[in-house]
């Protein structure tokens, strides 16, 4: 069987993002769709999700329990139950509640998502109102999430899919700067608490249906690292990362340019000073450097969306990349949704730029989260133009760097997002062949991650904690 790596989702919750903030200028961006969410936000969960010192004192007692005692008599309804199922009850009386309190909501919700999703129903009432109720549930479902426990969302995440995966790794997002909010939880809380959930997906104590493992990337924005250093912190973003790489089990970077700041040259704006833009330069600079030093992958938003303000919406193109691989061609980059998926693209558009590129540096890779593989009108066009890219001199050294990764749970929203990664591997297949399907789906990733070379240092820490914390089972896809 295929390895199969998810490189590109998601286990936050409420607390780690501000939460109305990014529903309303990220998710939702470009719809009216964020206020609505919002207020279901507020109905559904009170704006409440569980606290760092609850969700640590359950993950303590988890990684010292043994696996039959982990699994039972915790407070989570999920421990030694079916966690999807549980996930899929508490819709149920979510819904009865809100049904009775505030159907307006829950219908506003439901007609602009089958809009939004641009699903062709006809003017049939009946199937218009089940597809009305279908995406209601999926909403429902989604922000139900952001009132779990990380530990919670990522157990729902290991069983959600309709294929099994190898490794997940979950992007830890840090918006607060460019949304002009704060999370509950500090970055360190945050990066504390997914590295026992990770430590636990080394032991086996996640899931009983599955033996995926779970590494994920620790998020860093530059301008909170600025401001940190202005006030002269004890610890500064900047620090916690390397910490997360070198100490707590962390494989990657998450960057998100769109919340205001670009890869490299920045300048004085409506919102930034010209000190701050030297000031910015001079921190990414010094990370790449750490990056390439220390073989650290990078993630970025590369899609035109999810800014937080208009005039940020340019920030993540892929220009703005290759001028920082002009610097540092060896960075291991991953420009997270490839540009996009759309019905039409010329070959002046993002994934074009992308594919261009990676002529030039042969460790820049693109995933293709939150593509809308659910909808024919879509993939069928995209794969086109892939197999045109495939096809041409110039952007044909794409094909072996085009990585799966699913966006989830932000994909969640869709329908049917549980098959997101079976559709999206057998429409590849398909086109392309199983040879390119099985680089797609996880060779790829594995390349970009650095685990298929021994002397990678990405790898060698790796092997380091499994030695450390788990010898006898270590995965078959690290290098020795």
């Amino acid at each position: 069987m295929n390895l199969v790596i998810d490189v590109h989702c998601h286990t936050f919750n409420a607390d780690d993002v501000p939460v109305r903030g990014f529903l309303r200028r990220v998710a939702f961006h470009d719809s009216d769709l964020g206020d609505t969410i919002a207020e279901l936000v507020d109905l559904a969960i009170q704006g409440k999700a569980p606290g760092y010192r609850s969700e640590k004192a359950v993950l303590d007692q988890l990684l010292g329990a043994n696996a039959d005692q982990a699994m039972y008599g915790l407070e989570s309804p999920y421990y030694g139950s079916d966690v999807v199922a549980a996930l899929e009850h508490e819709v149920d009386d979510t819904l009865i509640a809100l049904e009775g309190s505030n159907p307006a909501v829950l219908a506003r919700i439901g007609t602009d998502l089958v809009a939004i999703e641009e699903v062709e129903h006809g003017f049939c009432p009946e199937v218009f109102a089940d597809l009305r109720a279908r995406a209601i549930r999926r909403a429902v479902k989604w922000v139900r999430l952001f009132g779990k426990t990380r530990l919670d969302i990522t157990r729902v995440l290991l069983d959600s899919f309709t294929i099994p995966v190898d490794l997940f790794c979950p992007l830890l997002v840090d918006l607060g700067s460019g949304l002009g909010d704060t999370a509950v939880t500090t970055p360190r809380e945050q990066v504390e608490l997914q590295e026992k959930i990770s430590r636990l997906s080394m032991l086996g104590k996640l899931s009983r249906k599955n033996d995926s493992r779970v590494h994920p990337f620790v998020g860093f924005d530059p301008r909170r690292e600025f401001r940190a250093r202005l006030s002269k912190d004890v610890e500064t973003p900047l620090e916690i990362v390397r910490t997360a790489i070198t100490k707590y089990g962390f494989v990657g970077i998450k960057m998100y340019p769109p919340m205001g700041w670009r890869p490299i040259g920045n300048m004085a704006s409506r919102d930034m000073t010209a000190a701050e833009a030297i000031g910015l330069d001079e921190i990414l600079h010094e990370l790449y450097e750490w990056c390439v030093t220390e073989d650290v992958p990078l993630t970025a938003h590369c899609n035109d969306s999810n800014y937080a303000h208009e005039s940020y919406r340019s920030f993540a193109s892929p220009e703005n990349w290759v001028a920082v691989l002009r610097k540092y061609p060896s960075l291991r980059l991953n420009l997270g949704h490839f540009g996009g998926a759309r019905k039409l693209e010329d070959d002046s558009g993002w994934p074009w730029m992308i594919a261009r590129a990676a002529r030039d540096y042969p460790h820049l890779y693109a995933d293709v989260g939150n593509h809308r593989v659910y909808d024919a009108s879509v993939t069928d066009p995209y794969l086109e133009m892939l197999a045109e890219m495939f096809d041409r001199p110039e952007t044909a050294s794409i094909k072996g760097r085009i990585m799966l990764g699913s966006d989830w749970y932000m994909v969640a929203i869709h329908p049917r997002y549980e098959h997101f990664l079976e559709d999206y591997s057998r429409v590849y297949a398909g086109r392309f062949g199983d040879e390119a399907a099985a680089t797609f789906v996880g060779q790829a990733a594995r390349s970009f991650l650095g685990f298929d070379e021994a002397h990678n240092r990405n790898t060698q820490r790796l092997v380091a904690r499994y030695q450390a914390i788990a010898p006898d089972r270590s995965p078959g896809w690290l290098a020795r």
